[in-house]
């Protein structure tokens, strides 16, 4: 079709914005448990798939229940291959001929919607064959053959949003394979949804949300991976108010959003799934959350759920199906990413989803087996991984130069540079596989050295760097921490091998100070294989947002300074005398910005404290993984003493060293005024410099700032600058002024506007 612009009589008013930024303010008090309040999700997730297996009858339906059975559905392998397979009350026919074959997008009755179910259950949505009755073939309601579901949506042409999102996300769950001639390649597909204007759709802020879902498997793609992150971003911002776009309305006040006129638990459960997407817990994040009565989880299903804790509403808690679809799917979603760490990117449908058909339309997978140095590879097709366990541990110098043994499917052929020897201890090995159409895969090889390893290690609340094939874990600690007689928070061990035995024993305090690094070793029970691991321990300035607002622990409240949460000591009481008295006690601790604390009076579940002392320091983690460190002080009471006072002109001497300033402040030519007193930088930039990767050129008088000078840094969002020199601490809150557009500028914006020429771009018209 063809659109045109009315030409309009307008006064073009050109304002200078001004954003400014804020500090954030939400904070709450250390004890959030989140391990308690899972199993509560649990227990309402249970609820809603026992109803469903009596009265299954739509795709979301049907796609829940694959997506809670997984590989677990009553079936050997999970894979169901014929018609005994199927689900009881799953009228296959009449699901399939309910189809309009030109109806992609969407989960109602719909083509995507329907490989999605058929997927989540294990069923080859691109081979139905084995599924007739009597030979009687699959057909559409408009006479199409249906025995390839998948054909439908590759075989079109990239139609709206909606098809795009729908149809890559159909495509990608089970690794369908699509010719390299198809109309909908997921190539174009992913195009056509990166360079769709969030909000033009008029689809509010679930299709945002979808958006974001679909293109997550390709966050580290070599040619999309970073237009991926940015439209991730973006999406965020809008999410949170930093950005704006038509019809998409941020959350509210409760974390609830809103779309097509009121508050409703589609729009936040659609949110919930795209932040899992991105890593994001919005039960904690301080973005999304208050604490632990107060933030998105929490509000959504305290305000959703039905009275029997069987469904959710659509905008109350009265049951809705659709409410509770979609519900159902935030739900297993957000559960599945908590108990997969709750920091990692998260998918329910791409990485909850175990079955792989890339195999319909190829008649062998590129690589057959790989084998190195006599022990042979796991593959993984679906996430191109070669995974190699080497049973015995081999020399690093003996992975430096060795040729495995490939065998390819027989359309494939191994990129000519990668058929000599390999150098298998670098960072990333990767085998590049040719198909005899040209196209290429890539497969990431993976060593494991040895029969058991660590999968992972925490240490004071830090997350530790694990390498596989050196048998090391590096923790970066801040700085002074006390390491001398501490124990993991948590450390999982893998293995081939039934049992394993640990030594020294990991539940029991160790010295993890040492230079060298601690030894551990990981043995069979049999004691026949043997793993050696060590756990270096290196060192950094305290540093980020996090911090400790208040401190007490019986009846004595701390004091703040700085770094340090000092107690004044009663009259005629000992240091020894009060850590003796309240080294039992637990102590109530508030604060901000952190993710972690160490140690944590309120640790729940497999997360144990490393330090078992509440009087001697805490390592905090925000949200970037910067580490903070505050020291417990104790300092004597001497509001009586008889030591002479101080003399009053000592605060009049100059002070040797400088005031601790920002002194110079520059973005590109800009310079920035800079308000040491109250904490303000202001700066004018012109009006077409891209506000989302600036650089600032920061000069201090002492100490370091975060943000770093030279660090790129995103503009529309609130940003603040923290200035520190050991327990001196001063922050800043960035104003930014914008300019008027250039006359160019404004010329071209009012021909776009306002132009009554006609555009002759054809839309490609689909479903939305």
């Amino acid at each position: 079709m063809k659109r045109k612009t009315n030409a309009m009589q307008h006064c073009i008013l050109l304002l200078a914005i001004i954003i400014a930024f804020s500090s954030l303010t939400s904070s709450f008090a250390i004890g959030v448990s989140e391990e308690e309040y899972i199993s509560e999700l649990k227990q309402l997730r249970d609820n809603i798939y026992h109803r469903y297996k009596t009265s299954a009858n739509s795709q979301w339906e049907w796609a829940n229940i694959g997506f809670y059975e997984g590989m677990n559905n009553g079936i050997k392998g999970g894979y169901r291959k014929t018609i005994e397979d199927l689900p009881e009350g799953l009228d296959f026919y009449g699901t399939i001929g309910g189809l309009d074959s030109r109806s992609i997008a969407g989960m109602g009755g719909t083509v995507a919607g329907t490989v999605i179910a058929l997927t989540a259950m294990g069923i080859d949505a691109s081979n139905l064959k084995p599924f007739e009755i009597d030979d009687k073939p699959f057909r559409t309601r408009d006479g199409k053959d249906a025995t390839n579901l998948v054909k439908f949506i590759y075989d079109s042409n990239p139609g709206g949003i909606n098809f795009c999102t729908w149809g890559l996300i159909a495509l990608d769950m089970g690794n369908y394979s699509t010719p390299s001639d198809a109309n909908s390649t997921r190539e174009k597909l992913l195009e056509k949804i990166l360079n769709h204007e969030y909000g033009s759709d008029g689809f509010a802020v679930d299709m945002v949300a979808m958006l974001m879902q679909s293109i997550y498997p390709y966050r580290n793609d070599p040619i999309y991976g970073e237009r991926v992150k940015d439209k991730l971003e973006h999406g965020l911002d809008l999410f949170q108010g930093h950005k704006t776009a038509n019809k998409v309305e941020p959350m509210g006040e409760d974390f609830i959003f809103n779309s097509w006129g009121a508050p409703n638990s589609e729009s936040t459960a659609h949110v919930i799934i795209a932040l899992c997407n991105m890593g994001i817990d919005p039960f904690t994040d301080y973005r999304f959350s208050r604490g632990t009565n107060d933030n998105m989880i929490f509000n959504w299903v305290n305000r959703f759920t039905t009275n029997n804790h069987d469904g959710f509403g659509h905008t109350d808690n009265r049951y809705n199906g659709i409410g509770t679809e979609q519900g159902m799917y935030a739900l297993q979603c957000y559960i599945n990413f908590i108990e997969n760490g709750g920091k990692k990117p998260y998918s329910l449908w791409y990485d909850g989803v175990p079955f792989n058909f890339g195999k319909s339309d190829t008649a062998e997978e590129p690589i057959i087996s790989f084998e190195l140095l006599g022990q042979k590879g796991e593959i993984s097709h679906k996430t191109n991984t070669i995974t190699i366990i080497m049973e015995n541990p081999v020399s690093i110098q003996k992975l430096k130069n060795v040729k495995p043994k490939i065998e390819l499917g027989s359309d494939y052929t191994l990129n000519e540079n990668m058929e000599g020897t390999m150098d298998f201890t670098k960072d990333e090995v990767i085998y590049t596989i040719k198909h005899k159409d040209g196209t290429t895969i890539d497969y990431t090889i993976n060593i494991v050295n040895g029969s058991s390893w660590f999968n992972k290690f925490m240490l004071r609340g830090v997350e530790g760097k694990i390498d596989k094939l050196k048998n090391e874990v590096k923790i970066v600690l801040p700085f002074g921490v006390y390491t001398d007689n501490i124990k993991p928070n948590i450390a999982v061990i893998q293995s081939i091998d039934k049992n394993v035995k640990v030594q020294p024993d990991i539940n029991l305090p160790i010295d993890f100070s040492k230079k060298e690094g601690t030894k551990f070793i990981l043995s069979s029970e049999e004691g026949n294989r043997k793993v050696e691991y060590t756990i270096l321990t290196d060192y950094t300035e305290a540093e980020g947002y996090s911090k400790i607002k208040e401190f007490s622990i019986g009846e004595h409240k701390a004091k703040i300074d700085g770094h340090s949460i000092v107690f004044t000591l009663p009259k005629g009481v000992s240091k020894e005398e009060f850590i003796e008295e309240n080294k039992n006690k637990t102590p109530v601790i508030k604060g901000k910005y952190y993710e972690s604390i160490d140690p944590n009076p309120n640790h729940t579940g497999n997360l144990k404290n490393s330090l078992d002392d509440y009087l001697k320091d805490y390592v905090l983690v925000d949200e970037d993984g910067k580490v903070n460190l505050y020291n417990v002080k104790f300092v004597e009471d001497k509001s009586s003493s008889n030591l002479p006072s101080k003399d009053p002109e000592e605060d009049k001497k100059p002070n040797k060293e400088k005031q601790l300033n920002i002194e110079s402040f520059k973005i590109g030519t800009q310079e920035g005024q800079i308000d040491n007193i109250n904490g303000r930088i202001f700066i004018e930039l012109p009006y077409e410099l891209d506000l989302t990767n600036v650089t600032p050129i920061i000069t201090i008088s002492r100490g370091y700032i975060c943000p770093a000078s030279g660090r790129s840094i995103n503009l529309n969002r609130p940003v603040i600058f923290i200035l520190r020199d050991g327990d001196e601490i001063k922050k800043y809150n960035l104003i930014v002024i914008i300019s008027e557009p250039k006359p160019a500028t404004k010329l071209w914006q009012y021909i776009e506007q306002y132009s009554d020429l006609e555009d002759y771009q054809v839309i490609i018209g689909g479903e939305d």
